[in-house]
């Protein structure tokens, strides 16, 4: 009985699991994977790592840990003559439940025929047993015995590892920044907050065009500006008006965090934005592409805006399929971007990247590739994988809730009341409503609960909103009521129009006014 000693190669980060059959006489003697000369393992990954051909021991042990690869045998001991993998005999199992649990793992892939026989016979039953559920690859044999696969096939082959793998990202071409340049001249969309860049008229579009379309948020720019043309004018409005401003635009922390941050500005910049990417970071609400924003397209310092659209043009140009709503791997993009800015031109560039994002390299359906100054350069396009890139976790399934509202109606003017100061919608004005689905004795007893004893029901409408974590799934009564009960805001269309904030949320129920 041959034991297996060589120990498996992981840690918490190991994204794939590569298992053989059972180690190689050359193997076993030197102590670690794939070490006979003709196996060509070590060639196929470094070619799909975009990396040197890793030659010690310790090195392959460093290449395998840094492009995020685990790497055991599915046999931890056996009888077996020479070295073919059809003397296998007396097979007793790897425990590799450990490996999975202590890592990153999502999926195994079997390097072989044999390997992939023997996991099937053993391992997955085992692991299924434990309640994990794995998928599992077979790929061909990287062994010298499949000399019919040449080192091209079974690089071809194994390339379904590639996007699994963690690879760095290599530099932008200086020349890739000439071409933009030249589109970007040529392309660039005339936008109202592009005609004078200063800081705050830069800084307000970019707030409001965060999760909203160019073309919707322009006409809420031009109200804004024309109604709050200063940072004093934003550091002494009115919260109502404030609201009433940013209505139907969402996330209204978003505008409460404006008028703290110029109230700051005021106070302690003199009413004008300061000229530091540090500093700009300070304030409330800014984060780091705002303030690269600010700070490159108004000052012209040298730094970089990375968005949703940065990195979708950059990871598919790389081809690079790092999850781009982790933090680490914005943060590596940027680093990059900082590295490849061309001095006095951060402007442009972060101008050109984010144009060519939202009119080219689209998030949504086909980008137009024909259209882009990189075709010729972009290894998504060359390789087939533009709809694969970006990657992005999947996101949490949204919670769903009921909720029954009310437009109650007394002489033409009808119910509001507020939301509460914290939560979602915090301070804004609303419909009553309540958070279920109520059957007609449950709003009867809700309408005498708040002194409505003589109504008319009208109408029966059904709404539905979507925010980022939660739907509402809404069923809207109009009711004629006699008098105004206490409880509630009387007000008329036209003053719902002018002065209070309601949110998108009650848009369908508001247009039935």
């Amino acid at each position: 009985m041959i034991q297996h000693e060589i120990k498996p190669v992981y840690d918490k980060t190991s994204r794939i699991l590569i298992l053989g059959s059972f180690p190689s006489v050359k193997s076993r003697e030197a102590g670690f994977f794939y070490h006979h000369q003709q196996n060509r393992f070590w060639k196929v990954l470094a070619a799909l790592a975009d990396a040197e051909l890793p030659a010690t021991i310790e090195e392959k042990k460093e290449f395998l840990l840094f492009h995020k690869i685990a790497v055991y045998d599915v046999i931890a001991s056996c009888d077996i003559v020479g070295s073919s993998d059809s003397s296998i005999t007396n097979v007793v199992p790897s425990d590799i439940k450990a490996i999975i649990e202590k890592s990153s793992i999502t999926k195994i892939y079997l390097n072989g025929n044999k390997a992939y026989e023997l996991y099937e016979k053993y391992q997955k039953k085992q692991l299924e047993e434990e309640g994990i559920v794995i998928e599992a690859v077979k790929l061909p044999s990287t062994s010298p015995a499949n000399a019919g696969s040449s080192l091209e096939n079974l690089i071809k082959a194994w390339s379904v590892i590639r996007k699994e793998i963690y690879r760095p990202m290599k530099p932008l071409d200086p020349e890739l920044f000439h071409a933009l340049f030249h589109w970007y001249e040529h392309h660039a969309r005339i936008l109202p907050w592009r005609e004078n860049p200063t800081p705050y008229r830069v800084w307000i579009s970019e707030i409001m065009l965060q999760q909203t379309r160019v073309e919707a948020v322009k006409p809420y720019y031009d109200r804004f500006m024309e109604a709050l043309p200063t940072i004093e004018d934003l550091a002494n409005v009115e919260d109502e008006v404030l609201m009433k401003l940013w209505e139907g635009l969402g996330y209204y922390n978003r505008a409460r965090n404006l008028k703290k941050a110029a109230k700051i500005v005021v106070e302690q910049y003199g009413g004008y934005m300061p000229a530091d990417y540090e500093k700009l970071l300070e304030l409330p609400g800014i984060g780091e592409y705002t303030a690269g924003a600010i700070a490159s397209i108004a000052y012209g310092i040298d730094v970089p805006a990375v968005d949703g659209n940065v990195l979708r043009v950059i990871t598919r140009v790389m081809e690079w399929y790092e999850d781009i709503l982790k933090p680490k791997t914005k943060k590596e993009i940027t680093e990059r971007l900082q590295q490849w800015l061309v001095i006095g031109k951060s402007r442009e560039i972060n101008q050109a990247l984010m144009e060519l994002g939202a009119i080219v390299c689209v998030p949504n359906g086909k980008p137009h590739c024909d259209q882009c100054p990189w075709d010729t350069r972009c290894l998504a396009y060359k390789r087939d994988q533009i709809e694969q890139i970006p990657v992005k976790t999947p996101k949490k399934e949204r919670r769903k809730e009921k909720k029954t509202v009310f437009l109650l109606e007394y002489q033409g003017k009808f119910a509001v009341q507020k939301r509460a100061e914290k939560g979602l919608l915090s301070g804004l004005w609303e419909f009553p409503n309540e958070e279920e689905d109520l059957t007609e004795e449950l709003i009867e007893n809700w309408l005498l609960e708040h002194g409505i004893t003589e109504y008319q029901v009208m109408d029966q409408y059904r709404g539905k909103h979507i925010f980022s974590h939660v739907e509402w799934h809404m069923k809207g009564w109009k009711v004629n009521v006699s008098q105004e009960p206490k409880d509630f805001i009387w007000i008329t269309k036209e003053e719902m129009e002018q002065e209070y904030a309601i949110p998108a949320a009650f848009d369908w129920l508001k247009k039935e006014i």
